[in-house]
């Protein structure tokens, strides 16, 4: 049984830079199930909604710039088209490729899904500790039909990708997810998610580190910076899950 409760992570690939916080992060896959119905495109246009050109991004560094969602802008679009057109019809619905990535295209006929609208997307708290640093988000990373040989309906597959440097704020976020999910009579999966580290930039082991840097290695002080996205050194923060009260920080020798 580990006694100590001091733990310096020793392979971090940034030379002068010390990290003490990252978060931790699980993605939800939904399965909406939708009944199809025979359309006749007698005397009406099918239209195809394309959204591109956005900036898109990772969505563990950008999410907090307040970026546009492709897949939220197509669906106030179709809000607004389909209040002033009963008649309208979904045909086929897609955007977003990557579940770690802000999507930056969206296609879409005429269709409008409530449930995206209920789904948390962007930051949703900030962190008191650092100032800026986006500590709980949530990703509407991507939506698109799913193969099927059923004839009589559409199984539309929803990515929702998850991060908070504070486990219970994560299991919160994602236990919404799951709700809004079962309220719109979709199936949710989720893996167990890998573990965050909530920063304490007032740490002791901070401090000394940090003139250990100015003294003997760097002379002058390191830049301290935070992960937010799933470190290569995950297993040490396993580790740190089970030691309470440990202080940590990360950095390259």
């Amino acid at each position: 049984m580990a006694a100590g409760r001091t733990m310096l992570n020793l392979d971090t690939e940034d030379w002068g830079e010390i990290f003490i916080g990252c978060a931790g992060g699980g993605d939800s896959l939904l399965t909406l199930p939708l009944e199809q119905e025979p359309c006749s495109f007698a005397g009406q246009q099918p239209l195809q909604l394309n959204i591109t050109g956005l900036m898109g991004g990772h969505s563990g560094l950008t999410i907090g710039g307040g970026r546009g969602n492709a897949i939220l802008m197509a669906v106030q679009v179709l809000q607004a088209i389909l209040g002033k057109l009963e008649e309208a019809r979904l045909i086929r619905k897609s955007g977003g490729d990557k579940r770690n990535a802000l999507a930056r295209e969206c296609r879409a006929t005429l269709t409008l899904l409530k449930l995206l609208q209920q789904l948390p997307h962007g930051t949703i708290k900030y962190s008191e500790a650092v100032p800026g640093l986006a500590e709980t988000s949530s990703n509407l990373a991507a939506v698109s039909p799913a193969a099927s040989s059923c004839s009589s309906h559409i199984y539309y597959q929803i990515i929702c990708s998850t991060r908070s440097s504070i486990g219970s704020e994560l299991e919160k976020v994602r236990a919404q997810i799951a709700a809004a999910a079962q309220e719109a009579g979709a199936n949710t999966k989720q893996d167990e998610a890998y573990p965050g580290w909530n920063p304490d930039p007032s740490s002791k082991v901070l401090q000394v580190v940090k003139q250990v840097f100015v003294v003997e290695i760097l002379g002058k002080e390191p830049k301290v910076n935070i992960l937010t996205m799933e470190p290569f050194w995950n297993a040490t923060l396993e580790v740190l899950k089970r030691l309470a009260g440990c202080q940590m920080l990360s950095s390259c020798t």
